[in-house]
């Protein structure tokens, strides 16, 4: 008679590389973030997502979405893409309705 695991099975975990091939953002390593942050100096054109943010500005992810679902977000819309740059001058100089 076959034994069975009494464990349930773990949920694939998810990809540590966005669909560029960057750190995702999500339990990233230092080397990882140091990679986020390079391309952030020497590619301005570059869009990061929430998470990728959060690890850049070294912020927790519910601030940058807090961030997102403000109106006057500097994040894209539809894709809550942006770059860290624009979340900080946000977070400098909030409008009076937002809260974290």
């Amino acid at each position: 008679m076959p034994r069975f695991s009494s464990k349930k099975a773990r949920p694939p975990t998810p990809p540590r590389t966005d669909e560029r091939g960057l750190p995702s953002g999500r339990n990233s390593t230092a080397a990882e973030i140091a990679l986020l942050r390079e391309v952030c100096a020497d590619y301005p054109c570059v869009m990061f997502g929430i998470l990728q943010i959060a690890a850049i500005m070294e912020l927790h992810p519910r601030v940058i979405t807090a961030v997102a679902a403000h109106p006057g977000s500097p994040l894209l819309r539809h894709t809550k893409k942006g770059r860290p740059e624009w979340v900080l001058e946000f977070l400098r100089h909030p409008p009076p309705d937002f809260e974290t």
